[in-house]
């Protein structure tokens, strides 16, 4: 017998220095989205781009938002404590995996 796992992985970095690494299996899947949702609203939010379209736009703010994304890391931190909210930023996904089953 085979049962479907939903496993949500992250994955941050760029090109070959990408790292990707498994959050958390459910056996429901409204439960794995559910969460899903979660890590990706809040890793968006702490995403770099969200605090100004250029450098020196940025640049001028580094301290407000250097703490913004401190905040939105410990939230994160809580759902997935291998996040990031460098640069490029954490990105969430769903994977299924069909395991074996004893029964």
């Amino acid at each position: 017998m085979t049962k479907t796992i939903y496993l949500i992985t992250g994955t941050t970095g760029d090109y070959e220095d990408t790292y990707e690494w498994n959050v958390k299996g459910f056996e429901n899947k409204e439960k794995a989205d559910r969460l899903l949702k979660k890590l990706n609203d809040l890793a968006q939010k702490g995403h770099v781009g969200n605090f100004g379209s250029n450098y020196s736009e940025r640049s001028s703010r580094m301290g407000e938002i250097l703490k913004a994304q401190e905040k939105v890391a410990k939230q994160l931190r809580k759902l997935d404590p291998k996040a990031s909210v460098s640069g490029s930023g954490t990105n969430y996904s769903i994977e299924t995996l069909e395991i074996e089953t004893e029964d």
